[in-house]
């Protein structure tokens, strides 16, 4: 029975799939989101079976919390899945200053303190799995897609650095790179005025 750490639970969201995929496998799940309220309805037929947190991943602080949380209630974390993420559209030139780094802070500087604070749980155990959301945005980029493409990029290359970096202590990296899926946390993308964001976390 293994122990699943999922970020971004966002109700509709790749989040809540990776988690009923586990459970249904008969393992256990800790599901972050930032409403924690949104998911009590949902958790409750799974019993002990599911922990839900509140978390915002980009509070360093809140991170290494909930993963301490997780910790002491399940004995250890077996598959982490960075999939809290922002989506955003508009230009290069045009982008605002702040949603330029709260689109990173999300989308890369999140995973890595996530990663960061997993990590030497699995390190000690000599297993684990790390599973990175990164999207096709980050191997072809496309016009209005810059700065969500750069931090997927980013992470791209931050998870093959890690691979390598941790496969002798028993942990792997797996980089998930879907196209356009049409979730309900982005099915309403098309429709949204440029230089507008959309969050699951």
């Amino acid at each position: 029975m293994k122990v699943w750490f999922i970020t971004g639970g966002t109700p509709g969201g790749f989040g809540l799939v990776y988690a009923e995929a586990a459970l249904d496998q008969g393992d256990r799940v800790v599901v972050t989101v930032r409403r924690p309220a949104e998911l009590r309805e949902w958790a409750e037929p799974y019993g002990d079976r599911v922990l839900v947190l509140e978390l915002d991943v980009t509070d360093a602080q809140q991170v290494r919390a909930a993963v301490k949380a997780a910790e002491d209630r399940y004995g250890g974390i077996d598959v982490l899945v960075n999939n809290a993420g922002r989506g955003w559209f508009g230009s290069v030139e045009g982008a605002p200053d702040e949603t330029i780094r709260r689109t990173f802070d999300l989308n890369l500087f999140a995973v890595v303190d996530v990663v960061r604070a997993v990590l030497p749980g699995m390190r000690a155990r000599g297993s684990g799995w790390i599973v990175n959301m990164s999207s096709v945005a980050g191997l072809v980029t496309a016009q209005g897609f810059g700065y969500y493409s750069a931090a997927k990029f980013a992470v791209e290359g931050l998870s093959e650095a890690l691979r390598l970096e941790v496969e002798p202590f028993g942990v792997r990296v797996l980089v998930v790179e879907p196209g356009a899926t049409r979730t309900k946390a982005f099915a309403g993308f098309q429709d949204q005025p440029v230089n507008e964001t959309l969050t699951c976390r």
